[in-house]
């Protein structure tokens, strides 16, 4: 369509659904609605014919209606900064110069965010905003807080330099809220800022995960970033996500949410494990793997690890 004709254009365009009249009108400047459907059809003829080189190359290709947006914050800096939690202030200015340097450095490397991964939109200090395409979200997000732990943890040359009052490392708390395209723009920064904002109440040291279904029903957790064995938690929500659907239904997941809503606040933790590792048993799909019990004995231990983080049913759920 030849620019003169469209005032803006917008990612919609990338959805087959939105190449019509009604979207086109908005977009462009057409005195009727034959024309607005004349140049519809024609960009749906362009749009197809990219399809069709795609494929070529690739037998499928889906492109994915909800992002990620990540907010993260560095934990307790105001108070790290000032000098509070050191032992020793003898030599804050020098302290200060180390971590502003450190933090410097891992915020270039934030802006570093580029295709297919995401986009950065602020990266500053160890202040990041970034938007995350969904195969990489939870890699990313992780990775953001290795490198956070890596560049600050290197501000001291000898870790017992910086206990105080129970605060023995510099950490983040992040919230990645997973938006579909259609969700106003302004509503999913307002509560992804929320939701970082909620990682920090509940502990700080964490994360926050929310999925904006556009059918309703929110989805959100928080969880730390290392389990009790300090395992990364996120590799393992991934592989979680991963399987069910592939190797597992998820049958279990609504019939461990109907056991806790009839039976909540009676339900015995251990019991709750027990019931929980039968249903996934149960909820296996034939022929989904060659070795069937390693395959269910690995998916049950990954869920056991996110369990035992704080045996919260609504959480896990």
């Amino acid at each position: 369509i030849p620019k003169k004709y469209l005032r803006h254009s917008n990612d919609e365009l990338y959805f087959e659904e939105n190449i019509n009249k009604k979207v086109f009108k908005t977009l462009g400047k057409f005195d009727t609605d034959d024309a607005a459907e004349a140049a519809a059809k024609v960009a749906r003829q362009h749009y197809n014919d990219f399809i069709s080189e795609i494929k070529k190359q690739k037998d499928e290709i889906k492109i994915c209606k909800y992002y990620g947006l990540l907010a993260s914050d560095g934990d307790n800096m105001g108070e790290w900064l000032s000098g509070a939690l050191l032992s020793d202030k003898s030599d804050l200015e020098h302290f200060q110069s180390k971590l502003s340097a450190a933090l410097i450095k891992y915020s270039k490397q934030n802006q570093a965010l580029n295709s297919p991964d995401g986009k950065y939109i602020y990266a500053g200090g160890e202040d990041f905003l970034g938007f995350l395409n969904l195969k990489r979200a939870f890699i990313i997000t992780n990775e953001l807080n290795t490198r956070y732990k890596k560049e600050t943890d290197a501000v001291f040359s000898n870790p017992t330099e910086k206990i105080k009052a129970g605060t023995k490392e510099f950490t983040i708390s992040a919230g990645l809220l997973i938006a579909h395209y259609k969700e106003p723009l302004s509503d999913v920064v307002k509560q992804t800022l929320a939701l970082e904002k909620r990682a920090k109440d509940a502990g700080r040291n964490k994360f926050a995960i929310q999925v904006l279904k556009r059918s309703g029903g929110d989805l959100i957790c928080i969880y730390p970033w290392l389990t009790k064995d300090k395992e990364d938690v996120l590799p393992i929500l991934l592989e979680v996500y991963n399987n069910v659907g592939k190797l597992f239904s998820n049958t279990f997941i609504t019939q461990l949410a109907e056991l806790h809503n009839s039976l909540d606040g009676i339900l015995d933790k251990d019991f709750w494990k027990m019931e929980m590792e039968r249903l996934i048993k149960r909820s296996y799909k034939p022929g989904s793997a060659i070795n069937k019990v390693e395959e269910i004995n690995k998916f049950i231990t990954s869920l056991n690890k996110l369990w035992a983080i704080d045996n919260d049913v609504t959480n896990f759920l």
